[in-house]
Order: structure tokens, then C-alpha cells, then sequence
């Protein structure tokens, strides 16, 4: 009876690791450790405050000296309820895995640092497509990263408005915030960046 039982299990588990679903949410923790990366390794050591979830984590990490892991996870529970409210439930679940997990990689990441001696417009460029990359193959296979996105997605439930412009007039707002704290002069970088996020973002749209 015990090994009938387990046998059964195995058979229910080899069909989930072959499933469509388990394949799909496999790939989207290997796209939300990558974003971590982007973030550690050239979001925050350049303060490039290019919007979404990242630049609000950066201005609050800047004002109130909290951890940004904890700032994201915080910020990931917040835009999980307008998820509940307003999405569906299979976007739902993918943003309830973006809040435990894109948090806990971004702290499990914040060690790796790396000494980049490359311009900070072609950092700019490399975090923006990196960042467009990843958004825009989670949008494509209709799940969610959490974050400022999750209100694009429910103005485009609501409203049929592009996600990727409506994403990109929000983190506007969020680079000239930024700049105005940092007074550092790096609106250039963050418009590369948020510039080829967008651009990504609807090429991944158009072509996968």
C-alpha cells in the first residue's frame, strides 16, 4: 500500500515538473534572481533612479536608511493587494512568489559586488535592457513581477492601456522625484535606462 501511495506521488510529480505551469513559473525565478543582480550590481551602486519598485526602494533606502530588501518586500506586499483586488488569480499567484521571493534575492544578492569601470550611460543602458528584458517576458507569458507594473496591468484590465507606456509615464514621475533628492545629475542615465526598459519591454511583446 505504502509504496502504491508512492508511486502515485512520483507520477504526480513527474507530470507537475512537465507541466506548462511548472516550466512557467520555474522561469520566471531564474528572470526575478536576474533582476536582483540588475539591481545590486548596477541599480544601487549608481543610484540610478529609472522608476518601478527598484527606484522607490532606492529614495526610500535614501531617506530612511532601511534595508532595501525589506523597503521591496514592503513595497511587493502593498501592490500584492491590488493584485488580489484587481487582477487574476493566475497573476495573482505569480505576484504572491515575486513578494516571497524577488526580496529575499535581492538580500541573498546584495553581497555580490562587482567593480565595473564602465561609463555610467552604458551601465545605464545595460540595467535598462536587462530590466525590459525581464518585464517584458513575465507581461508576454501573462504573469506578474509585482510592483509599479501591477498598476499598468489593472489600467490595461480597466482601460486597455499599454502596460509599457502607462509604465513608462509612472516611472517618469518617479526619476524626476530622484532627481530632485539627489540633485546628482543623473536624469540622463535614468531616461537610458527607463528609454530601453520601454523599448524592450515591446520587443519582447512583439517577438516572443
Amino acid at each position: 500500500m505504502i509504496r502504491m501511495h508512492f508511486s502515485l506521488f512520483v507520477t504526480h510529480m513527474k507530470c507537475m515538473v512537465g507541466s506548462k505551469i511548472f516550466r512557467k513559473y520555474l522561469f520566471l525565478l531564474v528572470l526575478l534572481f536576474i533582476s536582483a543582480l540588475n539591481f545590486n550590481i548596477i541599480i544601487k551602486p549608481n543610484k540610478i533612479v529609472a522608476g518601478g519598485i527598484n527606484g522607490l526602494a532606492i529614495l526610500l533606502n535614501y531617506l530612511f536608511n532601511v534595508d532595501s530588501a525589506l523597503i521591496i518586500l514592503l513595497l511587493q506586499v502593498f501592490f500584492l493587494l491590488l493584485s488580489y483586488f484587481y487582477l487574476d488569480r493566475n497573476k495573482l499567484l505569480s505576484s504572491f512568489i515575486t513578494v516571497l521571493i524577488y526580496p529575499f534575492f535581492v538580500f541573498c544578492t546584495k553581497f555580490i559586488s562587482f567593480n565595473l569601470s564602465i561609463n555610467i550611460l552604458i551601465l545605464s543602458i545595460i540595467g535598462g535592457v536587462i530590466s525590459g528584458f525581464v518585464t517584458g517576458l513575465v507581461c508576454k507569458m501573462e504573469l506578474s513581477v509585482g510592483g509599479i507594473v501591477v498598476i499598468s496591468q489593472i489600467l490595461n484590465k480597466k482601460f486597455h492601456l499599454s502596460i509599457a507606456i502607462t509604465n513608462f509615464l509612472i516611472n517618469i514621475i518617479i526619476i524626476i522625484i530622484g532627481e530632485l533628492l539627489f540633485n546628482n545629475h543623473l536624469i540622463i542615465s535614468s531616461f537610458l535606462f527607463l528609454f530601453f526598459n520601454y523599448l524592450i519591454m515591446k520587443i519582447c511583446n512583439y517577438c516572443f
